[in-house]
């Protein structure tokens, strides 16, 4: 989930820039006028589109091995065979999947993360001890009060909290303070610079103040501590400082004619000439904001007379659009998008009971009762948790090779090709009803490689199967990328069961007669297990399955999660004292 955020917030954030360049373009493009800097801000919450819980809205998922999986059919095996069982009992037969430990991936990430933070904010911390010494080291001035005094009336802004003065500590003009502002002048610019140059550049510092700047370069440095990796966040802090001078510089030129526009450029030119390189305020600088391409400003100064005003309604709509891009961008680029949980509200009764039987594991048991249409849980939270399905999804693989003509009601065989499994059940020509008592892997590998992925994915959807994820590797049902929850496997054995779903009934059929363990005269006992067996632990265990009787059938789903151990048996063993204690069988 961590590395999912992360990576998902760059994305997130690169989309929004690239968005906002083009916005940006068309609206220079057509109103010969720049847009305001603020709108480099919605950057930043696209940072965060990713905690924004999103479910059921869309497919995409950045899951695709991202913990590097991979499939060993040649290292450990399990194999487990319930005790007392007749050899037309279905056989757990799992492989290994290889995996990096998510929560070590998780812990070094965090890690990293928490350090570069670290990092961060000591470089903050320094800005600030900087800017303090800049505050203690500057001195005020009548003559820059009386300049000041100038600046306010010309600018109509009256600041009560608003002091200037001058150090020979900064090489360019600052602006600190939230809610005490201070303007501090180079004392270079003081000592060369005229009473009208000074009051240009003094001009540009108010306009700072007068449009809150500094609260969103504060805003903007927060961001950047916390999200330091992101690449979207330095891109676009350069383009909002660059846009927030122009924007200062377009708040000053409307109130001057043409005359003074011309000095105040010559103006902050001449104080881009007048800096300093000996001085290093680099970090004040950092905490501060406002670095500018000087002559893109000269440029834009220059031409600002033969510009038309700023056409409000244009402006408004290029922020709309802007706006509109994150909207879209949310649903699709949530980390909660993998939908490790299914989110839905049934009625059911607790089953709190059966607490004892899943001891030593997180586990849950699904029945539903067909005749009373009703639902009985243990852990409800547990039961709505998606897990890899591992063999139970054979059951729908093979009625997909059945719609795919794959496999026929006559013909369901298949030639073993020699190569040797870690299981000697698996080293055979296989059919339908072996291949499911065994779960035999190559079986379904092979029918899974004839079936076009946009076809699988048709099918998922179709039959509301889990999360419909397949990006992972060939076998995504094995521990990887496709996952259900509890719930899910009852409602679909109880659409199978009733014909609810678009295949042919017969095939169907065949599929249910391949999975039943136990033929009575009083009811019929059809399961299947699925273990998944992760870094050769058994970490997931699988048991699906109806028992009908003569008038009604009950569908039921048990899943263990576990460090060791949690395996089809052990969940077969759980459901069937359950169903025992239930008199079902």
């Amino acid at each position: 989930m961590l590395s999912s955020f992360l990576m998902l917030s760059i994305i997130s954030s690169l989309l929004t820039i690239c968005v906002i360049f083009l916005v940006r373009m068309l609206y220079i493009k057509y109103t010969q006028n720049i847009m305001s800097h603020k709108i480099w801000l919605l950057v930043l919450v696209s940072t965060l589109i990713p905690l924004i819980p999103f479910y059921k809205i869309s497919n995409f998922t950045f899951s695709k091995d991202m913990m590097n999986r991979n499939v060993s059919d040649t290292t450990s095996s399990v194999s487990h065979m319930l005790d007392g069982q007749q050899s037309s009992v279905t056989k757990d037969l799992a492989i290994n999947v290889n995996q990096f430990e998510t929560s070590n991936i998780t812990y070094m990430i965090l890690l990293i993360w928490v350090f570069g933070s670290l990092l961060c904010l000591f470089y903050m911390i320094k800005a600030f001890r900087q800017i303090d010494i800049i505050k203690s080291s500057s001195l005020e001035s009548p003559y820059l009060n009386e300049r000041l005094k100038v600046c306010q009336s010309k600018m109509q802004f009256y600041k009560k909290h608003i002091t200037i003065s001058y150090s020979s500590n900064i090489d360019n003009p600052m602006v600190f303070g939230i809610v005490k502002s201070q303007i501090v002048l180079p004392t270079v610019v003081v000592e060369t610079m005229n009473d009208k140059e000074i009051e240009y550049i003094i001009l540009h510092e108010l306009s700072h103040v007068k449009s809150h700047d500094l609260i969103f370069n504060q805003i903007y440095v927060v961001f950047k501590m916390i999200f330091w990796f992101n690449p979207a966040l330095y891109i676009s802090k350069t383009m909002m400082d660059n846009d927030c001078e122009k924007v200062c510089d377009r708040n000053v030129l409307k109130i001057l004619n043409r005359h003074e526009q011309i000095h105040y450029g010559e103006s902050i030119l001449k104080c881009s000439i007048l800096k300093s390189h000996h001085i290093n305020n680099v970090a004040a600088q950092y905490l501060l904001g406002f670095n500018s391409n000087i002559k893109e400003r000269v440029k834009y100064i220059a031409l600002y007379d033969s510009m038309p005003k700023p056409n409000r309604n244009k402006r408004i709509v290029a922020y709309i659009v802007c706006s509109i891009s994150l909207l879209i961008q949310a649903p699709l680029l949530s980390a909660h998008v993998q939908q490790d949980k299914y989110e839905t509200n049934v009625s059911y009764k607790k089953l709190n009971q059966l607490a004892p039987y899943f001891k030593g594991f997180d586990g849950s048991f699904v029945l539903y009762n067909e005749r009373e249409q009703a639902y009985s849980i243990y852990n409800e939270p547990e039961s709505k948790q998606r897990y890899s399905p591992n063999s139970t999804y054979k059951i729908y693989l093979a009625l997909m090779a059945f719609d795919q003509n794959l496999l026929s009601l006559n013909h369901t065989e298949q030639q073993w090709d020699k190569h040797q499994y870690p299981f000697k059940e698996w080293n055979q020509d296989q059919n339908l009803n072996s291949s499911m008592k065994y779960s035999v892997n190559w079986y379904y590998e092979n029918l899974n490689k004839h079936l076009k992925q946009d076809e699988v994915k048709s099918y998922l959807d179709q039959i509301e199967y889990g999360n419909e994820e397949i990006s992972g590797n060939e076998n995504y049902w094995n521990e990887s990328s496709l996952k259900i929850s509890a719930i899910e496997q009852v409602k679909l054995l109880k659409n199978m069961k009733q014909h609810n779903m678009h295949f042919d009934n017969k095939a169907i059929e065949k599929v249910e007669n391949s999975m039943t363990l136990k033929q009575k005269d009083t009811y019929k006992y059809v399961g299947k297990t699925g273990t998944g067996i992760v870094n050769h632990k058994e970490a997931n265990g699988w048991f699906v399955g109806y028992v009908e009787t003569k008038d009604n059938t009950y569908y039921f789903a048990t899943h263990l999660k576990g460090e060791d151990n949690a395996n089809g048996e052990k969940a077969q063993q759980i459901s069937e004292r359950i169903l025992k204690e239930m008199e079902l069988i």
